[in-house]
């Protein structure tokens, strides 16, 4: 294609061509818009996106990732295919790089693998797929977003690993002025329970909340009741997370431990601010100074503080950093996908 675009720097670029394959349409739906929007702005036209079976991650038939995989199979063994196909999530976990191998096309496939060590359940995830998928997946590339997952991968044996940042869009009028936010007293936890979640901390959090005039809110699906909280069981559709968002005061990422937050992404792309404990992934979106990080562990204390700092934050002044994230993500994918097969 010879069409031109305008890219991240001051001239034309010449657009090139990328396929999506998405196995889990549902949870990673957005994740799919800020990627296509981030290449997008790089110069990248999005020419094909694969059809595949849903496979969730929680209770996936073994059955459908199979046909997802043979799906995906297909795919990338035609020999006319001359572009790159990104699948946003490995269908076999780490054991996808071995289904790849000898492909017959000239695009690569490119996996993103968003947890090397996943907090719940999830096929073909450990030591033995690691090693079984790193002997026989040297022709794949596996995309990942933080450090702290490159270093799980490589604790693993795989070296063909890259790291990108995580696509982003921030909304053009990033602002905290509209009624419909500076109202909202929310405190949120927002997305489905797991494993990860620091409930001892959740649970003696929601007095300090309330103790600085916060509502403590929890809400999405598989979350049991918990005191002090309201908790709103369920799954939310793509508007009702977007709405929930954009009116909670705060978004709360009380985790003992994760590689990378689509939620605290999402907030910050409508301009919400976030409290977590300091990690790579923040301080990337972010910077090392950002007010909403919490020093000390687990104590609901030093959360409270960290809650009252994150909403002083003057409307819009995060606007500068996310901006020039944005501009880093849509120049790294940019750059990495038009070096074909150089890494």
């Amino acid at each position: 294609m010879t069409v031109g675009h305008w890219g991240v720097g001051n001239g034309m670029q010449e657009t090139f061509n990328y396929a999506v394959c998405n196995p889990l349409p549902a949870t990673l739906h957005h994740y799919e818009r800020e990627l296509v929007h981030c290449i997008g702005a790089g110069g990248g036209e999005l020419v094909e996106t694969r059809p595949a079976p849903t496979v969730e991650v929680r209770g996936a038939p073994a059955l459908k990732a199979l046909r997802t995989a043979q799906l995906l199979w297909q795919h990338l063994h035609t020999p006319r295919r001359e572009y790159d196909t990104i699948v946003l999530w490995p269908v076999f976990g780490l054991l996808d790089p071995a289904l790849w191998r000898g492909r017959s096309s000239r695009g690569r496939h490119l996996v993103v693998v968003h947890d090397p060590s996943p907090l719940r359940k999830q096929h073909g995830v450990g030591r033995i797929a690691a090693r079984a998928g790193r002997l026989a997946g040297n022709q794949v590339s596996v995309i990942v977003h933080t450090t702290v997952a490159a270093q799980v991968l490589d604790d693993f044996g795989w070296r063909r690993v890259k790291i990108l940042p995580h696509p982003i869009r921030v909304e053009p009028r990033w602002s905290r002025e509209s009624p419909e936010i500076s109202e909202s007293g929310e405190a949120l936890i927002c997305g489905q329970w797991k494993p990860a979640r620091d409930m001892a901390l959740i649970s003696g959090l929601g007095k300090e909340l309330r103790g600085i005039g916060l509502q403590p809110v929890i809400a999405g699906r598989g979350w049991p009741t918990v005191p002090g909280w309201t908790v709103d069981e369920g799954f939310m559709t793509e508007p009702d997370m977007t709405a929930r968002l954009r009116r909670a005061r705060c978004v709360l990422l009380p985790y003992s431990h994760y590689f990378q937050s689509n939620v605290a992404v999402r907030a910050l792309e409508v301009g919400t601010p976030v409290v977590g404990h300091r990690h790579p992934f923040l301080e990337g979106l972010l910077g090392a100074e950002y007010p909403g990080y919490v020093e000390h562990g687990s104590d609901p204390t030093g959360w409270a503080r960290a809650i009252e700092r994150s909403i002083a934050i003057p409307p819009g002044s995060l606007a500068e950093p996310l901006g020039v994230y944005e501009r880093r993500a849509i120049q790294s994918w940019s750059t990495f996908l038009r070096r074909g097969d150089q890494n």
